[in-house]
């Protein structure tokens, strides 16, 4: 019965990750719990990722603890749930059948979804589901379109079609969505499937996939964005005109700004000789306590900045060790046989995640189910190896 609860809780998360962001986060927080009572029970902490969290959640929760502790509650959600991860040492399941199941809802849950997003695009202006914005729908459409293509390359028969076709319906509402980030993390998804299919498919079929997705996502990309006041910066910046401290702003939605302000910080804590802060950061949005100031909670610039201001230089490490260790597997991985490629859509929701992220912050809403779907797919692997 024990072994069933894990085994339910998982499709919790599964079945309300894109419904409501509340009910997910407290199965989150309920598997959490019985994780944490398995760990302690069998001492279990095995897994690649492992260190590498712990590395980057510990010197968070500590600042956060001294330097904000009224931000304690996001501080919990954005480091603690990424513990979720070692749920994976206690999923006692068929993973094949699990994965194959998992990959089957995933691609065909998205033909309603893709009704709601275009009803929203027509009535809103923009693409939403049901709940939060462009950035949300951008990565559900990711992760149900590396399901499709995933089914199709596991399939061997004419049905192996629909799911191509799927994956090239939901390829289009992810650039729809109209973020760049999904973007650059969905072709950093399929990359892992180029890598992962070379020697199981002939390379004409799988580079052709993988050129026509660029291809459809460039012209795509270009139609969606043609007219943003960005895109004609970003032209200027490819045809190395100068471009002004206020284009570097709208191109990069602040980002630019926020990076300077984070480098004024930085540099009176060194000043300053704030050792504390250098090495575990001022802790989970603590931009308004900052000095200087800038009136942000979180310093939401490039990943590598926005992370040290809150987690400091240990921090740092142990997200650079994360990224290092979970791109290594990811990218070693190919496929010998067909059930190979139900879990190689767990690999690139992963590789999305980590490329999304470089010009925001690490953290996702739905990162606990992100790690412990990877967490499967490690699992599924190392049985094999």
């Amino acid at each position: 019965m024990q072994k069933n609860f894990r085994y339910i809780l998982l499709w919790c998360l599964l079945l309300t990750f894109f419904v409501s962001i509340t009910i997910f986060e407290a199965f989150v927080v309920i598997y959490l719990i019985i994780t944490f009572y398995d760990i302690l029970k069998a001492k279990n902490l095995k897994g690649i990722l492992t260190a590498p969290i712990l590395t980057y959640i510990i010197p968070g929760m500590i600042s956060s603890v001294l330097f904000n502790i009224s931000k304690l509650n996001h501080a919990i959600e954005e480091l603690v749930f990424m513990l979720l991860y070692l749920g994976k040492n206690f999923l006692k399941i068929d993973y094949v059948d699990v994965a194959k199941k998992i990959n089957m809802y995933l691609a065909f849950i998205g033909i309603p979804l893709t009704m709601v997003g275009l009803y929203n695009i027509r009535k809103k202006g923009y693409e939403m589901l049901l709940f939060g914005g462009s950035f949300d729908s951008g990565f559900i459409f990711s992760v149900l379109s590396f399901s499709a293509i995933g089914l199709f390359l596991y399939k061997k028969d004419k049905t192996r079609y629909i799911f191509l076709g799927l994956f090239v319906l939901y390829m289009i509402m992810v650039i729809l969505s109209t973020k760049r980030s999904d973007l650059l993390g969905f072709i950093a998804g399929i990359s892992v499937f180029l890598s992962a299919s070379m020697k199981a498919y002939p390379k004409k079929v799988i580079l052709g996939i993988f050129l026509a997705s660029i291809l459809l996502l460039s012209v795509g990309g270009f139609f969606v964005f043609r007219h943003d006041p960005r895109f004609d910066v970003i032209v200027k910046i490819l045809k190395h005109e100068h471009v002004t401290t206020k284009e570097l702003n709208t191109v990069s939605s602040l980002r630019y700004k926020i990076m300077i302000h984070a480098f004024r910080v930085i540099k009176k804590d060194i000043k300053d000789k704030n050792i504390v802060a250098i090495a575990i950061g001022h802790g989970v949005r603590s931009g308004l306590k900052l000095d200087p100031k800038l009136g942000l909670e979180k310093f939401e610039s490039f990943e590598g900045i926005s992370e040290y201001i809150e987690k400091g230089l240990i921090g740092l490490i142990g997200l650079v060790w994360f990224y290092v260790r979970a791109l290594k597997f990811s990218f070693s991985i190919k496929a010998k046989n067909k059930e190979d490629f139900l879990f190689i859509p767990f690999l690139s929701t992963m590789v999305y995640q980590l490329f999304g992220s470089l010009f925001t912050f690490f953290w996702s809403l739905y990162l606990p189910l992100i790690l412990i779907l990877f967490g499967m797919a490690e699992n599924y692997y190392e049985e094999k190896r």
